[in-house]
């Protein structure tokens, strides 16, 4: 729970930021910007009651120059579960690379993106649909 409370902390202090604008991430200098986001669910039931903190997510992208850019994300997930029932809490806080590539613009016809991105077909890069969801799966 105190990993939540300093998670949101955080994110009120970058919302107090000036040079923070909501939905562009946070401008560290001319070729980094950083985001976040996290999904939070709370389940109330006669039989369960359960708070979990599920999906965590850093953001960096930025232009190296008028042609080169990159993006990165890295995500954890399951990050925090408190089950208030059994009184059982469990913490993962282990990180993979969601998104990690290089952009280069060729021209205004060509762009050449080298690295590990998502995209709706294939094993590797499943096209992930957990925030704000209204699917069958």
């Amino acid at each position: 729970m105190k990993f939540l409370v300093v998670l949101i902390a955080i994110f009120i202090h970058f919302l107090n930021a000036d040079e923070y604008e909501m939905g562009h991430g946070l401008r560290l200098n001319d070729k980094i910007n950083l985001g976040a986001y996290f999904s939070v669910d709370y389940i109330t039931g006669d039989e369960k009651k359960q708070f979990r903190l599920d999906d965590v997510a850093v953001l960096a992208y930025g232009n190296l120059n008028s042609k080169l850019s990159y993006m990165a994300e890295i995500e954890g997930a399951g990050v925090y579960v408190k089950n208030y029932t059994t009184g059982e809490e469990t913490r993962d806080i282990q990180f993979h690379y969601e998104r990690i590539y290089l952009d280069y613009i060729y021209s205004d016809r060509y762009n050449i993106r080298i690295g590990k991105q998502i995209t709706p077909i294939g094993y590797w890069n499943l096209e992930p649909i957990n925030v704000l969801r209204d699917t069958s799966s």
